[in-house]
């Protein structure tokens, strides 16, 4: 289900870029907000229950693991995150990199 909802999360950004370059270009595809606002709310939702557990649990919400792996990181290491963001800016997700994904995975999240 986590899987799905992620996916369909990503789908939705992947539109609405898409329909930004193509409102640049002059071709214009309308996204129905219904879904926008429908996969909004599961998001939100999925994203209250996740720090809800966490906060039961002792686990570490997705801030704090986004925190630390920062932390972790090398002088070049962080240098080159900090210039994703800069130019990537809404579209750069670090929960999302090679990097944070191999973190995660050494220290057992």
């Amino acid at each position: 289900m986590e899987i799905f909802l992620e996916e369909m999360v990503r789908i939705f950004f992947v539109e609405k870029r898409e329909e930004k370059r193509e409102e640049k270009r002059g071709t214009n595809r309308k996204i129905d907000y219904k879904d926008v606002f429908f996969l909004e709310n599961i998001f939100q939702e999925k994203l209250e229950n996740q720090m809800e557990t966490g906060k039961k649990t002792g686990k570490m919400t997705l801030d704090e693991l986004k925190a630390e792996y920062v932390k972790s990181l090398t002088e070049q290491e962080r240098k080159a995150y900090e210039i994703a963001l800069d130019h990537l800016k809404g579209i750069f997700y670090l929960e999302e990199t090679n990097g944070f994904l191999e973190w995660k995975k050494k220290k057992g999240f």
